[in-house]
């Protein structure tokens, strides 16, 4: 029977299957780029993710240093307690520790990270060693 039906078609049933086969895998080929292709545009790109990160990273410990400059004045002034000014320092130089891997920018051009990790620096050493 499979003989008579070949001669009919022109193909056998292997070639039926091997057809059939192929057009399942084109099938999928296409499925899968359309599933990596829709992937791929909703992966944020790495580099704005890293340069997010340091933004954000900076700006916090920015405001974390006004925080304790602020809580230096009153400290001095006798408006902040010991213990409020050391939250605010533990809390600065946490945050300092989240950017101080990025060596990048104008904390490594002017060499600021030095003075931060050697704050405070009573005799000016620092500055005079970095010139």
């Amino acid at each position: 029977m499979d003989a008579h039906f070949a001669q009919i078609t022109g193909r056998t049933t292997w070639q039926r299957l091997r057809r059939g086969a192929g057009r399942i895998a084109a099938g999928l080929l296409a499925l899968g780029i359309a599933t990596a292709s829709a992937a791929a545009q909703d992966t944020p790109d790495p580099l704005d993710v890293l340069v997010g990160r340091i933004a954000a990273d900076h700006a916090r410990f920015a405001t974390h240093a006004e925080r304790l400059a602020g809580n230096m004045e009153g400290y001095c002034a006798e408006e902040v307690s010991h213990d409020q000014l050391l939250d605010a320092f533990n809390v600065a130089v946490d945050s300092y520790q989240a950017v101080q891997w990025a060596q990048i920018g104008p904390a490594v051009l002017f060499d600021r990270r030095y003075r931060v990790n050697f704050w405070p620096d009573d005799n000016n050493a620092i500055s005079r060693q970095l010139g």
